[in-house]
């Protein structure tokens, strides 16, 4: 991991927002179906928490 991601995940945490870091092996800036997946699955479980 770069300084940078490390940089950003501290500030997000201590700002308490959510959020989740994930890398994805051989992917560079673009998206495959897993990642569109796991973002589709990220905002379905703050949806439903969100419900309740």
């Amino acid at each position: 991991m770069s300084v940078r991601w490390e940089n950003c995940e501290k500030i997000y945490k201590s700002q308490n927002i959510r959020a989740q870091f994930h890398t994805y092996y051989g992917v560079g800036h673009g998206t495959t179906p897993e990642i569109n997946g796991d973002i589709v699955s990220f905002f379905t479980q703050v949806i439903d928490e969100y419900k309740k």
